[in-house]
């Protein structure tokens, strides 16, 4: 097995190049939640509807973090073992001392 390198790491970015994920709704998202929290909300209506923007937003973000991950590994140990650690059922994390590759 060949180690991960800096190359695989290029490798990786130009294929999420060739397939672009839309960030504009993130952006728009973002934007809105932003706007909901300045000034802080006066009131439990304007706070409630931060919170509902942040839901949407953190939803938002999500989907394009799973679509990310997904792109790079189709199996999630892989990716834990790319990045080194794994987790525990107390919570914690392993070091992995392989590669992945």
């Amino acid at each position: 097995m060949a180690c991960a390198t800096f190359e695989s790491g290029l490798n990786f970015l130009e294929d999420m190049s060739s397939n672009t994920i839309d960030f504009s709704k993130a952006e728009k998202a973002l934007q809105s939640l932003k706007s909901a929290l300045t000034p802080h909300p006066a009131n439990d209506r304007e706070r409630d509807g931060a919170i509902q923007r942040y839901e949407y937003t953190f939803e938002i973000i999500w989907k394009i973090v799973k679509k990310v991950l997904e792109k790079m590994v189709s199996n999630p140990k892989r990716l834990a073992l790319f990045l080194g650690t794994w987790p525990k059922l107390d919570g914690s994390l392993s070091q992995n001392s392989g590669s992945a590759f």
